[in-house]
């Protein structure tokens, strides 16, 4: 009796070990089907922060493209602006043109804020101008050089080889230095607008498209690229004025990325338009063009 008790005992701890084995093992499937049919919070949100990502990155492509092919346009919408601040047409026709691309460099800043304003804030103002610069030995930039003194040379030595091209253009057309003299205030204005307008457009506003999308040394290519494409009707025109601005459009998105700021950028930028309008008032003078520098 007691052995049968014992083993009715244990028989009922067996069934009610197994009946407890099997409620756990179906309880266990159940929790790996939801397991394998749940996708975690943070990976949807991730998912839709990438489709965030790239939905902001196309949009600020596509509104930077569209500025820059709008440059191209404004020159023939200017000529249906009846203002006339000057006799010299050169100078009515530069005030005309700029009236229209600073408030388009403006728009698209503006716009580019909306869309992307941590990274637009970054690089708008002026930045770290004593920042390291990296090394780039081609043209002599050395490890830990400051942007300071590389800012400095640079600006000397750009604007001396604009300079040289200019004189010789000018000298060409056997015109008078003197005759700047009375326009040179409009030549600090139309630089002033024309290389803040084209930094905001040119470096701004595909820093702030592609910051979120490719490496710095991307960027700087394609910067190169488009600003040197966009200046092939300019001053110089051609290949050598594509090879040259792309050059330049190199360099300054790279003062741009590495001080985190527009100061160097524009400065150098402001140079050289000071340098290529005081040519192009002195060749219209001589009624030799009236392309802008772009």
């Amino acid at each position: 009796m007691v052995g049968e008790q014992i083993g009715m005992g244990g028989l009922d701890s067996v069934y009610s070990f197994g009946g407890t084995g099997c409620r756990e093992k179906k309880r266990i499937a159940r929790g790996i089907f939801r397991c394998a049919s749940y996708t975690p919070r943070s990976l949807v949100v991730s998912y839709q922060e990438k489709d965030r990502v790239l939905i902001k990155v196309t949009v600020s492509i596509l509104l930077v493209l569209a500025s820059i092919a709008l440059i191209f346009k404004l020159f023939g919408f200017s000529k249906a602006i009846g203002l006339q601040v000057s006799e010299n047409q050169f100078i009515a026709g530069q005030f005309r043109y700029q009236a229209l691309l600073l408030p388009l460099a403006l728009f698209t800043v503006i716009a580019l804020y909306i869309l992307n304003g941590e990274v637009v804030g970054r690089f708008l103002f002026v930045g770290d101008i004593g920042a390291s610069a990296g090394p780039v030995p081609l043209f002599g930039i050395k490890e830990g050089e400051s942007w300071l003194s590389l800012g400095l040379s640079l600006s000397f030595f750009i604007t001396l080889v604009t300079a040289a091209f200019m004189y010789f253009q000018v000298r060409a057309g056997g015109i008078s230095m003197e005759s700047l003299i009375p326009l040179i205030g409009w030549v600090l204005l139309f630089s002033l607008t024309n290389s803040l307008s084209e930094e905001l457009i040119f470096r701004v506003g595909i820093v702030s498209a592609l910051y979120d999308a490719v490496s710095p040394e991307y960027i700087m290519i394609i910067s190169a690229v488009i600003f040197g494409l966009a200046h092939y009707g300019g001053m110089p025109s051609g290949l050598v004025g594509v090879f040259l601005a792309g050059l330049l459009g190199w360099l300054l998105m790279k003062s741009v990325l590495e001080t985190q700021g527009i100061f160097w950028a524009w400065f150098i930028h402001f140079l050289q338009d000071v340098v290529i309008f005081s040519g192009l008032v002195l060749l219209n003078l001589k009624g030799g063009t009236t392309t802008a520098p772009n």
